[in-house]
């Protein structure tokens, strides 16, 4: 019996040494989800492979405020507020029940009900970094492939680099208080290809530590391929 158990032990250890050296399931590409922003967060179904870039793709709108808010803008306590901004009528990927203005997509925050000081203060539109990515680091909003915008795209469309590091990607929006919110961020990714790295795009391949990953665009596409 002792041969027998030091056989079993003997056996295990190389079945969990072999799983231990499979290297991480590559993501079955291109894969889309759906961003609710009244939910927490979203995941990728597969793990992306450690070591490869990856490039998230993000459009739509929505609003992080009530309906009527934006027609009657009352703000907390009956203080009377105001529409800062120039919001948009319908968010560009409807959620269920309640929908109407929009002012936010997942670079900008474009539109708001808030104080009329605090929208002198701090007017519309600028940059937002509400949405985030994590790709098993921690949250935090990478900067897109062409640059930080403190304006929205026409389409609200934009894509993100991302580092593979042998986990699921996941995403979310930051606010406290969801139930109210409505409209959805489109979220899709493929794997990246050279063609990603031109127009100066290489700048913006950037680790979870924020640092630059290639010196030129000929390393980058090196690095991609």
């Amino acid at each position: 019996m002792k041969y027998v158990r030091v056989a079993v032990a003997t056996l295990a250890l190389s079945v969990t040494a072999a799983v231990t050296l499979v290297p991480a399931a590559s993501a079955s590409l291109p894969q889309t989800i759906m961003l609710n922003l009244s939910g927490y967060h979203v995941t990728f179904h597969d793990r992306l492979v450690g070591g490869k870039w990856y490039i998230l793709t993000a459009s739509g709108t929505g609003s992080y405020f009530k309906p009527g808010l934006w027609t009657h803008p009352v703000l907390h306590h009956h203080r009377p507020g105001v529409v800062c901004g120039t919001p948009e009528a319908a968010p560009l990927f409807p959620t269920p029940g309640a929908t109407g203005k929009v002012g936010v997509d997942p670079e900008t925050m474009f539109a708001r009900v808030t104080t009329r000081r605090r929208c002198q203060r701090d007017p519309l539109p600028r940059t937002s970094r509400r949405f985030q990515l994590n790709n098993g680091s921690g949250y935090r909003h990478p900067v897109t492939l062409t640059g930080r915008y403190t304006t929205p795209r026409s389409d609200h469309t934009y894509s993100y680099a991302i580092h593979g590091l042998g986990r699921r990607l996941r995403a979310r929006v930051l606010d406290d208080i969801k139930p109210d919110n409505y409209g959805a961020f489109r979220l899709t990714l493929r794997a990246a290809v050279p063609a990603d790295c031109a127009s100066r795009q290489w700048h913006n391949f950037v680790n979870s530590a924020g640092r630059q990953m290639f010196a030129d665009q000929a390393a980058c596409e090196a690095g991609v391929s």
